[in-house]
């Protein structure tokens, strides 16, 4: 039997809506593979420091709180363990001696506060937070270089994936088939269009001399 126009509209059929389908798929994976490089972006930034990074973190920070704490109450310490005078307290010039005495700090019970101890025992205290880090049980993120290279390595995969995203959307426009921009890019199209109306607004207002005031 011979083929008809009506035998070849189906053929087309079929392979237009294989054509479809494969579009689709394709979309759908590039979309799946632009949230998961997103969330890979989003946990690194949000991890915490390398290991080696929070321990120095904690022994500068010991060592710049000791010096600072020196500054603060140094010359009291050397006033108690040297001794001093005082005036007597009932309203005579006559001053008494105070004999020296061990310094005191923290609440009135004697206790000292983690930044006393940071301050007296500076090289003890950085052994043990090194320890307690080491031992946290913490998930820590990457080295700051190496931090710095995923997120730019990340970057670039999501802007080729974008591309490659937006030009199937073009593509599927022009045979008709609608289909979503990604919500980032259509996030930024849409900020970008709302500049471009608000420059224009502007560059009309100064034409007239007049200026427009925003929030």
């Amino acid at each position: 039997m011979a083929k008809t126009k009506t035998d070849d509209a189906l053929v087309t059929v079929r392979a237009a809506l294989a054509a479809a389908k494969t579009i689709t798929q394709a979309e759908d994976e590039l979309r799946a593979q632009h949230g998961a490089l997103l969330y890979e972006r989003k946990s690194i930034r949000a991890a915490y420091a390398s290991e080696d990074e929070v321990i120095a973190n904690a022994h500068r920070l010991v060592d710049e709180h000791a010096e600072k704490w020196v500054g603060t109450h140094g010359t009291g310490i050397v006033r108690q363990l040297s001794g001093h005078e005082k005036h007597r307290g009932d309203g005579s010039s006559r001053q008494v001696r105070v004999v020296p005495s061990l310094p005191s700090f923290g609440d009135l019970q004697g206790a000292l506060t983690f930044h006393d101890l940071c301050a007296l025992l500076p090289e003890v205290m950085k052994k043990r937070i090194s320890e307690v880090v080491h031992l946290s049980g913490a998930r820590f993120g990457l080295p700051e270089k190496e931090r710095a290279a995923k997120l730019a390595e990340i970057d670039a995969a999501i802007a080729a994936v974008e591309e490659q995203h937006q030009a199937i959307v073009a593509g599927a426009a022009d045979v008709g088939i609608t289909l979503q921009q990604l919500d980032a890019v259509r996030e930024r199209h849409e900020a970008a269009a709302r500049q471009a109306a608000l420059d224009r607004e502007l560059a009309e207002q100064r034409a007239r001399g007049e200026f427009l005031v925003t929030a």
